[in-house]
């Protein structure tokens, strides 16, 4: 079976002003509660929030609200999808991305993908 979960890490934004985003979202695009967790939420008391969700494409299939997460700060995306496994993450800076990292181990175990800013850096 398996487990599929995405997260997304967001840096220096108010906590209001994330959960004001996602109200948004919610009203623009609005999900599902089939989840037993459908969202956690945590402040990681260092400049981060952290949002995890299921399922894995969560956060990919709404790229208006990384656009507004990521307005004038970083944010990275992650995405895991173990019975297929597949993996993939993303950093973006002020709405735009700067890297991305994906592995599909289907296509074999050194399947390892990266473009962008500092994204030969994570390989190490």
């Amino acid at each position: 079976m398996g487990f599929c979960l995405s997260w997304l890490g967001v840096r220096n934004r108010k906590v209001e002003d994330i959960l004001e985003i996602l109200a948004e979202e919610w009203e623009r695009n609005p999900w599902d509660n089939s989840y037993e967790s459908p969202m956690a939420f945590i402040d990681l008391q260092n400049g981060w929030h952290v949002l995890e969700s299921s399922p894995d494409t969560f956060f990919f299939d709404r790229p208006a609200l990384i656009s507004k997460l990521s307005k004038g700060t970083e944010l990275v995306v992650c995405a895991v999808n173990e019975p297929q496994n597949i993996s993939e993450a993303h950093k973006y800076f002020d709405q735009q991305q700067v890297w991305t990292i994906k592995h599909d181990l289907r296509m074999g175990q050194n399947s390892l993908v990266a473009s962008g800013e500092e994204s030969e850096a994570c390989l190490q």
